[in-house]
């Protein structure tokens, strides 16, 4: 199992010391949360601020933009480093061609959908896409409780990736902790996780625990 920490859930006091930690304890990525207080009702960082969280980590950057334009700035974040480029389903653009732009610059192409949203209205992109998140809360704040009805999304869609052959990974986040981790597991390739890597105990042992479902 890959672990990806959102860095939003870390106290930013301390912001490399926290970084470092999850390097040395496993972590595969970070996870940026990028929320422009539009398309979702928070609000927290653009570009500039992820290039700087990236540029003195040796993790890939995982990030997702719950932004209403994510065409608009697409170039920006990819000019941060970034591994993997996740947008929504239901931002605006044109979603083939941010799919285009993002591989043709290297990095793995993410599209993701909110619990709301059926899961067709991403099966056109899943020829075509690196990552499908799968969020397991209404986005846009951390902390939240696990909706249990997005495991049968998680069954239905790696049984879509078994029948048409698809190469994408499965990622998950919201809400993932102790109990709602192994119910996810089966169906997931990386796991999300922010409150329960840096609020419950030890990131160590957190992190530990993610790897070895």
């Amino acid at each position: 199992m890959k672990v990806s920490p959102s860095i939003i859930a870390a106290s930013f006091l301390d912001i490399k010391s926290i970084i470092r930690e999850l390097e040395n304890n496993g972590a595969d990525y970070i996870h940026l949360d990028v929320m422009d207080g539009v398309f979702v009702d928070n609000l927290t960082f653009g570009p500039d601020i992820a290039s700087e969280i990236l540029s003195f980590s040796r993790l890939g950057g995982d990030t997702h933009l719950m932004i209403k334009n994510p065409e608009k700035y697409l170039e920006k974040f990819l000019d941060t480093g970034t591994e993997i480029l996740t947008f929504h389903i239901e931002s605006e653009g044109n979603k083939m061609s941010m799919i285009k732009r993002i591989k043709e610059r290297g990095r793995k192409a993410g599209i993701t959908l909110n619990p709301s949203t059926p899961l067709i209205e991403v099966e056109p992109y899943l020829a075509h896409v690196d990552l499908v998140l799968v969020m397991t809360v209404h986005p846009g704040f951390y902390g939240q409780k696990f909706k249990h009805e997005m495991i049968n999304r998680l069954k239905e869609l790696k049984k879509l990736r078994e029948k048409g052959g698809f190469n994408f990974l499965i990622e998950v986040d919201g809400g993932i902790n102790k109990e709602t981790a192994p119910l996810v597991a089966p169906y997931v390739d990386i796991i999300v996780s922010g409150s329960f890597i840096f609020k419950k105990g030890s990131i160590k042992e957190n992190i530990t625990f993610l790897k070895r479902l």
